[in-house]
């Protein structure tokens, strides 16, 4: 009996000669290269994917922390000035070792007071102006309200008097 048109001989080689007729292997070939790309970019998605969320989280958390030590900056404030007004004894060592003890406290969250100095240039990233001599130079005069960072970010700027 001989096979049918349709139906394949199980001895004939599935493999065919080169002559002139399709390789078999290039179709898998260019599926294997077409999902290695497709594994490259999900990878590299992921990893983007990864970055950005951990970036996310890392500002949430130095924004919440911001807006917890916020409410204290008035109450240090209010410690410095107390320091400065206490009566000479028991009761100005007590208020000054409040105040050391706050603000190191606060130190270890990342918060720290800018430094400001008589005759240091008036940077508006750092410094608020609330006050001027009439004067156009550009220098600081006098430190009128410490100014805070948060982990190297003004929290609040430091309010001084310029001329």
């Amino acid at each position: 009996m001989k096979p049918a048109a349709d139906e394949k001989n199980p001895s004939e080689s599935p493999r065919k000669s080169s002559g002139g007729k399709k390789n078999p292997v290039a179709p898998a070939a260019a599926d294997f290269e077409e999902l290695k790309d497709r594994l490259l970019r999900v990878t590299a998605e992921f990893e983007n994917f990864r970055r950005r969320t951990t970036e996310e989280a890392t500002q949430k958390a130095r924004q919440i922390k911001a807006r917890l030590l916020e409410p204290f900056l008035p109450f240090v404030e209010n410690l410095a000035r107390a320091v400065s007004c206490a009566p000479a004894g028991d009761w100005e060592k007590g208020i000054c070792q409040l105040a050391n003890g706050f603000e190191s406290t606060l130190a270890n969250t990342g918060l720290k007071k800018i430094s400001v100095t008589a005759g240091d240039n008036f940077d508006p990233t750092r410094h608020e102006a609330v006050a001027s001599t009439g004067d156009s130079s550009e220098k600081i005069i006098e430190e009128l309200a410490p100014g805070w960072e948060l982990d190297g970010e003004v929290l609040q700027p430091a309010r001084v008097k310029v001329g």
